[in-house]
Formats: C-alpha cells, sequence, structure tokens
C-alpha cells in the first residue's frame, strides 16, 4: 500500500474512478439513452441481477471485466469475517446508523455531495429511508455468505454502487460545483473514508460493546472490506493491506476531513429520526441518540447537533446496558446462562423489526438471507 500522508490525501481529492465515468459518459451522451442507463440502473438496483443478454454491450462488459477479484484474496479470511457478521449483525446494523454514518457526515466536504443529491435530504424523510434500505442492503449482500462469490450479491451490488457514484459525479459536475474548494465529487479520499467507516469503526464499535473479538476475527472482517475497497472504485495502492494499516488510514483521513457544517447536522437529524421510527414506542425516543452519543463521543455528537439526552437516567444506563447485552457472548452462549437468553431474544427482535418495518409496515423490500433469517431466528 501507498503510505498515505495529508499532502497525498489532498491529491486523492482531485481523483475519481475513470472507467466507471466511461461506461456512464458513454450512455449519458443523449438523452434516449440516458433515459436508457437510468432505467437499467434503477432496476439492477432492486433486484441486484447482472445485466442480461439485452443489455447494451458497455454494461455487460463492465459488469464481466469488473467482477474479476484480485489474486491476493484470501478465501479463508473471508470466511471467517463473514462468520462475524452472521454471528453479530444487529449489532453490525445498529453500529452502521449509529457511528459509520455519523462519522461520514461529519466530514464537511463529504456531506456537501449527499446534500445536493438529495439523495439522503432531511427535508423528505421517505427518501431518506429508502437510502438506509440501500445502505443496509449493501452492507447485508457483501457480508452474507458467499456475497463475495463469483455471481455473488455482493459484488454486483458493489459495481452497481460504483456506477450510481459516477452518475452522481455526472449530475454534480454539470452544476455549479467548487472542485477547488471540496475537490471531485466523490472523491478517492471520500471512498477511502466511507470504507473505513464500514470497516474499521464497526469493529471499533463492536469492541466497544465490550464484544471480545479476535485478531483474526477483526482481520477477516476488514479482509471483505479490502475487497469491496476494489469493487466499488478505489485505487488499489491505496486501499491499506491489512487492519493495522487501515487504522492508521482511518485516523488520518477522518482527522484531515473532520469539519462540521449545517449538511452534516441537517444528514444527522435524518438518520437520527428514521431510527426513532424503527424502534418502536415513544419510550424509546432516547435511545438512538444515547447510542450515538455513545459511539461517536459528545464532542463529535455536539458538532453534529445530536440533541443532548435529558434524562439522567438513559444518559447513565444506556451504554450500561447494551455492554451487559452484547458482552462475552460467547461464553454466555456456552453456559445458556440468563445474559445469553436475554442477548439472544434482543438480537432475534432487532432483525425481526427491521425486516417488518421495511419489508410489511413501509413496503420498501428488504432481502436477508435465509442463512441469516435462520441464524437469528427471524
Amino acid at each position: 500500500m501507498k503510505k498515505l500522508d495529508i499532502k497525498i490525501c489532498e491529491s486523492l481529492r482531485h481523483q475519481i474512478d475513470p472507467f466507471a465515468d466511461r461506461v456512464i459518459d458513454e450512455f449519458f451522451k443523449s438523452e434516449e439513452s440516458k433515459k436508457e442507463a437510468l432505467g437499467l440502473l434503477g432496476s439492477l438496483s432492486k433486484n441486484t441481477d447482472r445485466p442480461g443478454k439485452n443489455a447494451p454491450q458497455v454494461f455487460q462488459d463492465y459488469f464481466k471485466e469488473e467482477s474479476q477479484l484480485p489474486d491476493w484474496v484470501d478465501w479463508s479470511k473471508v470466511e471467517v469475517g463473514q462468520k462475524l457478521f452472521m454471528t453479530y449483525t444487529p449489532q453490525v446494523l445498529m453500529l452502521l446508523m449509529c457511528s459509520s454514518l455519523p462519522h461520514c457526515y461529519a466530514c464537511r466536504k463529504g456531506a456537501k455531495v449527499m446534500a445536493m443529491t438529495g439523495r439522503f435530504g432531511a427535508d423528505d424523510i421517505s427518501v431518506f429511508k429508502k437510502r438506509m434500505v440501500e445502505t443496509a442492503q449493501f452492507v447485508v449482500n457483501v457480508m452474507a455468505p458467499k456475497g463475495l462469490e463469483p455471481e455473488g450479491r455482493g459484488i454486483t451490488t458493489s459495481l452497481i454502487v460504483r456506477l450510481m457514484h459516477a452518475s452522481v459525479r455526472y449530475y454534480i459536475m454539470k452544476d455549479d460545483w467548487d472542485e477547488e474548494e471540496y475537490g471531485l465529487p466523490i472523491n478517492q479520499e471520500d471512498e477511502l473514508g466511507t470504507l473505513m467507516a464500514f470497516s474499521v469503526i464497526v469493529l471499533r464499535g463492536l469492541r466497544n460493546l465490550g464484544i471480545d473479538l479476535t485478531d483474526e476475527e477483526a482481520e477477516g472482517y476488514y479482509h471483505c472490506w479490502r475487497i469491496v475497497g476494489k469493487l466499488v472504485g478505489i485505487q488499489e495502492s491505496i486501499i491499506p493491506e491489512n487492519l493495522a494499516e487501515a487504522e492508521e488510514v482511518t485516523d488520518l483521513i477522518f482527522t484531515h476531513q473532520f469539519e462540521f457544517s449545517p449538511d452534516g447536522a441537517k444528514l444527522t437529524k435524518a438518520c437520527v429520526h428514521f431510527i426513532e421510527e424503527v424502534i418502536p414506542g415513544k419510550a424509546m425516543d432516547q435511545i438512538p441518540i444515547s447510542l450515538m452519543r455513545f459511539f461517536i463521543g459528545e464532542e463529535m455528537a455536539d458538532g453534529l447537533d445530536v440533541p443532548k439526552v435529558e434524562s439522567k437516567v438513559v444518559k447513565k444506563m444506556v451504554p450500561t446496558i447494551v455492554k451487559i447485552i452484547n458482552r462475552e457472548m460467547d461464553d454466555l452462549y456456552d453456559d445458556f446462562s440468563i445474559f445469553s437468553i436475554i442477548s439472544t431474544r434482543f438480537n432475534s427482535l432487532f432483525l425481526e423489526g427491521m425486516l417488518k418495518y421495511f419489508n410489511d409496515n413501509r413496503k420498501v423490500e428488504f432481502h436477508l438471507p435465509t442463512s441469516l433469517r435462520g441464524n437469528w431466528n427471524v
């Protein structure tokens, strides 16, 4: 891996993904072809199937060429990483909303892109909900068993995300975009920072929950996301080769980009509202902000305008409850203690609630593989 520093990070803000951009440019040459391309992308994002024989050749070539995995993929690590996800799926999805995304929102320049696209607009919470479903589905598709194997959902979804990013760049660059101030939209530094948020930040969150991860488990989980980094168009030379390097890159990028903004606060507010809707009952409304403050820290929470926890009881008890629910889960499962029963029930209800919210109550499709349904008894 290329050794990164602030100077290199600044240069990465002016580097994007030429291959994916060329695919989009090819189809956006006319209004007719643009409409066809957007329709195909919309269809792909819903069913994660690769383009059929009737799809334009440039799309078929893109998926065929870019789905090839690099020689350094270690399938034994992938298996360990995906097994870890299967064990802690609800925790990972919760950390995605309470830690990973707020870390991204705390970066002013990257938040500007999300605000401009309207895909994460806090003014229209229904739009935001759909984007949250897409993000959660992306993580599930990548980390579920066989997700990164040939023809796997994880590979297809990653390549679709890459094209979506290229289409966003196309439209933003047509607008009055200030490259000198923000760099290019969805640039290499922002992409790499997001990758670290979905991998390293999640692993840090799991450990903050009191979960005793082995080095092998943590390394395996990161290795899966290293593969995803290549698939979504990040330059291989800047993707950390191991977790130790990834930890350093995480601190470097977020130190470089942390700068609070109204856009970031707006996005965070929408995220909090979304979590409150997923968790039933008014009595639980202060739980999301308490969890968020617990995972991202008071300074970042204040910078993102996360509301203060009014209830002293909730403020003191939530971190303790979370740790009790999740601590030493392997040992708890072995001895069938009361904490094992509580933890198992809590986590299955969490996933069950997610599925019911997305699929039944809100009529938005969220696919959870059969293996994970069985693992969590939902």
